[in-house]
């Protein structure tokens, strides 16, 4: 189900071929605390699925595309459709994250270098680790860092 109004959540943007890595991550944001959007809860048949997830990029506090060799093979995908309208929301959010790319490759060396199929933006933001979609320490305390500040807001 989607989050009710008013409730500050965690999208999660990623490309099918990397949906076992992108249901990990939901599974532990949520076991974090946090309210997730993933495009299974989002879109029902019938829906029109992309005014619902252009909306859900609107009202949510995080933005979290999943970053993976898999998928850089790709050469289009809506996926890249709703890293640009993240990107274009993000000009206007000023002094607190909101895009958090993450790699899922396990095999990932710490070089972003070898991916290149993203907005240049997200050069500018480190990027999260997630093997397999595990997060790691460092991620976990900046995902568990959020997920607070949107309790103190009272959004969560």
């Amino acid at each position: 189900d989607s989050p009710p109004p008013g409730t500050e959540a965690i999208f999660i943007s990623y490309m099918r071929e990397v949906v076992a890595a992108a249901e990990g991550l939901s599974k532990a944001i949520e076991g974090l605390g946090g309210v997730v959007c993933l495009d299974r809860y989002e879109i029902s048949p019938g829906d029109a699925w992309e005014r619902a997830t252009l909306t859900a990029i609107r009202r949510i506090c995080l933005f979290v595309p999943i970053i993976s060799a898999r998928p850089e093979r790709e050469g289009e995908g809506y996926v890249f459709r709703e890293w640009r309208a993240a990107v274009e929301r993000s000009l206007s959010i000023m002094n607190r994250h909101f895009i958090v790319p993450v790699i899922v490759d396990e095999d990932y060396q710490g070089d972003p270098s070898r991916y290149h199929n993203f907005p240049h933006e997200f050069s500018s933001w480190d990027f999260g680790r997630a093997p397999a979609g595990e997060p790691d320490d460092r991620l976990v305390a900046m995902l568990r860092d959020e997920i607070r500040a949107m309790r103190r807001r009272g959004t969560v």
